[in-house]
């Protein structure tokens, strides 16, 4: 089995240095809501959105290392 979390979407304004602290602090809170999803299970697939709402990438899992 292969899990494979990828953020594509850097760019936008929710990864810019602010109030809400910067692109650590983005890629940190949306690492915490996956984490929550899968807690919850199954552990399947998603997409990942910013603070803003933005699509900035997905995850997924899949049976063997070649897919």
């Amino acid at each position: 089995m292969k899990f494979t979390l990828t953020i594509t979407g850097m760019g936008n304004a929710a990864f810019v240095e602010g109030e809400q602290g910067g692109p650590e602090w983005e890629v940190a809170r949306i690492l915490r809501v996956v984490a929550d999803r899968i807690e919850s299970g199954p552990l399947g697939a998603g997409t990942l959105r910013d603070i803003n709402g933005n699509t900035v990438g997905k995850y997924r899992t899949t049976e063997d290392d070649d897919q």
